[in-house]
């Protein structure tokens, strides 16, 4: 007897305080989705196709500001790698490129104060 297991793909919310905890967590926990839904329907979505099943469950309110903001953009790019580039860059503080050689964490972003950790050069585009 051969059953066919299927399931249905399951994408975490979005929304609440986005902090770099929660948008990292938000986006690891989605790819993760990704990855068990290829994994037991043995065909894996098209990154266009996962980038707007994230986008439908983004539901804090400056992130449905940036995606219409952006829609165009977000929808042509190529990888989810990308998309998770797009979404770090504008909500992660931080997580702009740094000059070479510098290693800065950023440990807090707490109403505007931003507390590093290393060595901090000058940050691309400013924080």
């Amino acid at each position: 007897m051969h059953t066919h297991m299927s399931t249905k793909l399951e994408i975490p919310v979005l929304s609440g305080n986005l902090n770099t905890l929660n948008v990292n967590a938000w986006l690891n926990l989605c790819q993760d989705s990704f990855k068990v839904h290829a994994a037991v329907n043995s065909s894996t979505l098209k990154p266009s196709i996962q980038i707007v099943l994230a986008r439908i469950k983004m539901e804090a309110p400056a992130v449905k500001s940036w995606w219409n903001e952006n829609h165009e953009e977000l929808k042509t790019l190529m990888t989810w790698e990308e998309f998770v580039k797009k979404v770090k860059d504008h909500f992660i503080p931080g997580s702009s490129k740094l000059e070479d050689g510098c290693t800065c964490t950023v440990l807090q972003h707490l109403a505007g104060v931003v507390v590093f950790h290393g060595l901090c050069c000058k940050v691309a585009g400013g924080l």
